[in-house]
Order: structure tokens, then sequence, then C-alpha cells
């Protein structure tokens, strides 16, 4: 069963790890037998809303490729399917896994909108498309699947924002317990490399 019903962007999992010198936090809930990954991880960011939804929200190749590998350490490659509307786009993204296990692909369809409350979504799942149809070779990609995956950015109102990252994803294909626990830890990790690029960032400024 889809268990992202239980672990919205502010409620839900079980807390798992907590940062003594932050306020980064990770949440994770798995079923035992269920492949279907599921984590949150929250944090604040130094940066403002604009500027973080401008960085989570890239209209280029150059752009997707310097958020990507910013915030996901196994992202490998991938490109901008089509841009659908200034909302809306679909992407491809291959990620690496630990050996000897099969990499594994995507494609997405991301939303990505500001809301009332001075706060935004950038929010993505998994849909099929003629550019980048399933493989099923036993040197291709194990095509995984989103059920959500996203963000919630918060202004704080003093320059800097409480960012929310949470993920459900079925990496489809056998993966031992071990990897699948891996991904999780990695995937929480994401919150975190955001603040810490900003932080540079600001740093070399």
């Amino acid at each position: 069963r889809k268990h992202g019903s239980n672990c919205r962007m502010n409620g839900g999992c079980t807390l798992q790890k907590k940062s003594k010198n932050s306020d980064f936090k990770v949440y994770y809930q798995s079923v035992e037998g269920n492949p279907i990954i599921l984590i949150k991880g929250e944090c604040t960011v130094l940066a403002e809303l604009e500027e973080l939804v401008e960085f989570l929200n890239p209209r280029t190749e150059e752009q997707t490729s310097t958020m990507m590998k910013a915030t996901d350490t196994m992202y490998t490659g991938g490109r901008i399917v089509a841009l659908l509307d200034d909302k809306h786009k679909i992407l491809y993204g291959t990620f690496k896994v630990p050996n000897p296990i099969s990499d594994r692909d995507f494609v997405w369809k991301e939303l990505s909108t500001m809301l009332d409350d001075n706060s935004a979504l950038v929010l993505g799942e998994s849909v099929e498309h003629p550019d980048h149809p399933e493989k099923k070779g036993m040197l291709d990609y194990v095509r995984g699947k989103i059920f959500s995956s996203g963000y919630h950015v918060k202004a704080n109102g003093d320059g800097s924002c409480f960012v929310t990252y949470l993920v459900s994803v079925d990496p489809q294909g056998w993966l031992p317990p071990m990897i699948t626990n891996l991904l999780a830890a990695d995937q929480a990790e994401n919150v975190k490399r955001l603040r810490n690029h900003f932080a540079a960032k600001r740093a070399g400024s």
C-alpha cells in the first residue's frame, strides 16, 4: 500500500534524526516488505523566498543540473523534457545506487507555485512520456516511480525560509533492505544540502 498519506509536509512521520547544531530534522517511514520509501527532511535555509523558488524551479538545462547536483548526490544526469507553462514542466533524470544494483531513472511532471501565505510549493510525480519510454534490457536503468516529491518553502520574515522536503518513491525492481535504508537516509539530506549551498553562496559573496 502507499503510505504517503500518513506523512504530510507538516506532520506524520516518526522523528529519526535531529541535528545538535541546527534545526535540521529527518522523519522516516517504512513498512516491512514494502519497497516504497517515505522520508521528510526540514531545516531553515538562509535565503529569501523568491531566491529559493528560482533555484528550485530551474528553466534551463544548466540551471537544472546545478540545482540537482547541489541537492541530490545520487543524481547523475537528466534533462528538461518539456516546459509546459510557467508553472509546469516534465523532467527526466538518472540516479546512481550502490553497486551491484542497477541504477534508476525517473520521468516526472513538476509544479511550482507561490501560495497566499508567503510560501511556495515545488511538487513532482511520475508520468509517462514518449521521449523517454521505460527500457527492459539487462543493462538499462530500472524505471522508478515517484508518488510525490517536493519542497514546501515558507518565508520566516527575516531573510530566511523554513524548508520541508518530502519524497515518497517506489524504486521498483529488487533492492535489499540495507540499500533501501541508505537511499532513504541520503534523500533526507537533500534539504540540508540545499541549506549548505546557500550558506556557501553567501560566504563567497
